[in-house]
């Protein structure tokens, strides 16, 4: 008896290790469609991302939107029972011009309002360009909406990963 559950167990675990991080065409186009118009806005410079989610903890890390993912500004602790911030840390960022004009005011702010959304990754830069992975946690962009035209030349540049889908919006090749 122990031997069959054992054994089943091991199937699923090969089995869910096969999957990949696809996502299905309609979740897509329906994530598309849903946020097309939507205005991000608010969230012009930064850079937020779900580090770490599980039943009593959601941790959010906060960065410039023009800097390398590694550059963390705060990381930020919310309790999932209270829907509360537990703590705010500091990240490994404290050069940035973002890092000094950002209290603990505006970090409540901005995860407040994330939250809404709680994509697992979100950044939207200057020309309020988005990138965004509403899928996966703890990964990088699926999806890029751009702002405007001249947009795709920064995609060539920095995006290599990415072949258009449609309309404005990119997708990871």
């Amino acid at each position: 008896m122990y031997k069959k559950i054992i054994n089943c167990c091991l199937i699923l675990i090969f089995f869910s290790s096969c999957i990949n991080n696809k996502v299905d065409e309609n979740d897509i186009d329906n994530f598309i469609l849903k946020y097309e118009f939507e205005d991000f806005s608010f969230f012009k410079d930064y850079r937020i991302i779900i580090r770490q989610k599980n039943f009593s903890e959601t941790i959010y890390m906060i960065s410039d939107s023009e800097t390398n993912i590694d550059s963390v500004l705060y990381f930020v602790y919310v309790d999932n029972f209270s829907n509360k911030i537990s703590q705010i840390k500091v990240g490994n960022d404290k050069n940035s011009k973002l890092f000094q004009a950002l209290t603990d005011i505006k970090i409540k702010e901005i995860i407040n309002k994330y939250k809404i959304y709680n994509f697992p990754y979100l950044s939207v830069n200057n020309d309020n360009s988005v990138s965004i992975n509403p899928f996966f946690v703890d990964m990088n962009p699926y999806l890029l909406r751009l702002k405007t035209k001249s947009d795709e030349e920064n995609i060539k540049k920095n995006y290599s990963v990415f072949k258009h889908y449609k309309n404005n919006w990119y997708i990871k090749d």
